[in-house]
Order: structure tokens, then C-alpha cells, then sequence
């Protein structure tokens, strides 16, 4: 969290204790967290985990698309992760991954979303989709089923299932 009232410890310090311990990713989530995405308040946090190589977890709703285009801008080394593609704004996502090379999308999304895997191939391509469960709101085989029966290549769904997330994580700092 932003630290800069002095009651947390520095973000630096805060990141570097969450990846010592096997931090894997963080979610931002400033609308429950109450703290704000304004620059003075959020700059070192994102700064310390750009350095870190710390995936970051954003969801709509509890960020904006826009606030998510202005991170992805801002540090461009920094993986960003768009959480809960699903058909309600899809192009919106596509259009923050296809911006921003350093954002991806997950697959937890509708249980009824036919063709979503098919299409965030066609839109984006399989290199920028991580697969996700949202374990236990969905049914694990519904969200493993729309990607192993989804009309695109094995190789695909390799990248989707596992290696996307494989490399992503492989970036982290140690």
C-alpha cells in the first residue's frame, strides 16, 4: 500500500519483504484499500514493484480500464494483469492490451462466455492471455474447459494454460 503518510513502512521496503516471503503478484484494489491512484500517492508503490518485477492484479470495478492504461503507461516495465475478461467489455480490454505491451488478460470471466478464448486469441493473441480460475466463485472444469475446448491451437493452449503465467512470474525478482 501507498506509504507515504509515514504509518506504513517505505513501499521499497514493503515490496521487498512480500517477494522475500514469495509474494507471487499483488492486487490493487485502492476502492477498498481506500487510497487513491493519484500520482503522489501511488508513484513509489508502482515504482518499487515495476523494480521488483511484482505482477500487478487489476479488476475492473475496483480499477478502472483508464487507470489501468495510465499504469501500463507509466511503467512500462511493469507486468500488468486485466482480471475477469469477459463479454461485457471486451473490446475495452483488448484495446488496454493491445496499447500497453506490458498488459495481459485472464480468462475468468461468464460461465456462459462461448467463444471468448477464440476471440481474445483472435483480438490480442494467446501470448497476451493468462488462464484463471476465480476458484471457488467458477466451476474449475467450466474454466479449464473454455480453453482446452476453445477452436484454437494446442500450442495456444499451452501458452494460455501455463506458460504465459510461467514467464510472467519467471521475471520476478528474487
Amino acid at each position: 500500500m501507498p506509504g507515504n503518510c509515514g504509518d506504513l513502512h517505505s513501499e521499497k521496503e514493503q515490496v521487498a519483504a512480500h517477494v522475500k516471503q514469495g509474494c507471487g503478484a499483488v492486487i490493487v484494489r485502492p476502492s477498498v484499500d481506500y487510497w487513491t491512484m493519484a500520482r503522489w500517492a501511488c508513484d513509489a508503490l508502482f515504482g518499487a514493484l515495476q523494480e521488483r518485477r511484482v505482477p500487478v492484479y487489476c479488476r475492473e470495478g475496483l480499477v478502472s480500464l483508464d487507470q489501468v492504461g495510465e499504469i501500463a503507461r507509466r511503467y512500462p516495465d511493469a507486468t500488468i494483469l486485466l482480471a475477469h475478461l469477459r463479454t461485457m467489455n471486451e473490446a475495452g480490454y483488448y484495446r488496454i492490451a493491445r496499447e500497453h505491451p506490458n498488459v495481459f488478460v485472464d480468462t475468468v470471466g461468464s460461465s456462459a462466455a462461448r467463444g471468448l478464448v477464440e476471440r481474445g486469441v483472435a483480438a490480442i493473441g494467446a501470448d497476451k492471455i493468462v488462464w484463471g480460475s476465480d476458484a471457488y466463485c467458477y466451476g474449475l472444469p467450466q474454466q479449464i474447459g473454455k480453453v482446452l475446448g476453445a477452436k484454437i491451437s494446442d500450442e495456444d493452449k499451452v501458452k494460455i494454460l501455463s506458460g504465459n503465467a510461467q514467464r510472467i512470474l519467471a521475471r520476478r525478482a528474487r
